[in-house]
């Protein structure tokens, strides 16, 4: 029930309060017996937390490196491949962030395979989100407006776009598009980057998602 609140505070951006129904289940998933079902309890308490710590406290804090961190290791342990994308992702911001840039490119390739094998769209997205965000602070422009594109051409259908946000805490399509005017400025296509810039904010102010 604390996850089913934290759940419905989250749909309403209401990241404070989500955190505290979460912190607040967390500790009675060690009451329980050991084994896949606790795990998945945890688990799942873990990357709902993630998402509101990043939302209040930022990317790169160790709150959420942590969570992150101990959600993929319950995801490996009970073998639950599409919650070890959300929890890669998580720890996949972190890095970023913390301009690790070389781990963050080997996690970026890791979310791209898992990604595709997969078959997941919103995975797909997002992986191409991470790895085109990590291939810009490297300059490696081409590349990376490459992995922008073929991240916008994932189809933005409603469900795509619910299903990705269960675990990002912007929507990925908007992050692509404008890390995508960025690379297109610094690869000297301006009108293009603006052309770009003006589309990705028209598409941020259509969602009823005030951190996107």
């Amino acid at each position: 029930y604390w996850q089913q609140a934290a759940d419905s505070a989250l749909a309403q951006s209401a990241y404070n309060e989500a955190i505290g129904h979460l912190n607040a289940g967390l500790p009675l998933t060690s009451e329980l017996p050991a084994g896949d079902r606790r795990d998945t309890l945890e688990l799942n308490l873990l990357l709902s937390l993630g998402i509101a710590l990043t939302a209040t406290h930022g990317y790169g804090v160790p709150e959420v490196r942590e969570s992150y961190a101990r959600a993929a290791v319950l995801a490996r342990r009970v073998g639950q491949s599409r919650k070890l994308f959300p929890a890669l992702y998580g720890l996949w911001w972190g890095t970023l962030l913390r301009a690790d840039y070389e781990h963050s490119k080997e996690l970026g390739r890791e979310l791209l395979a898992q990604a595709n094998a997969s078959g997941i769209d919103a995975f797909k997205v997002s992986a191409h989100r991470a790895l085109g965000a990590t291939l810009f602070y490297t300059g490696d422009f081409p590349e990376a407006l490459e992995q922008q594109d073929q991240g916008l051409a994932i189809p933005k259908t409603a469900d795509n776009r619910s299903q990705a946000m269960e675990f990002d805490v912007v929507d990925p399509w908007v992050t692509c598009g404008s890390y995508r005017a960025g690379t297109l400025w610094m690869l000297g296509r301006v009108k293009e980057s603006e052309q770009q810039l003006q589309q990705t904010i028209s598409t941020a102010r259509g969602l009823n998602h005030p951190f996107t």
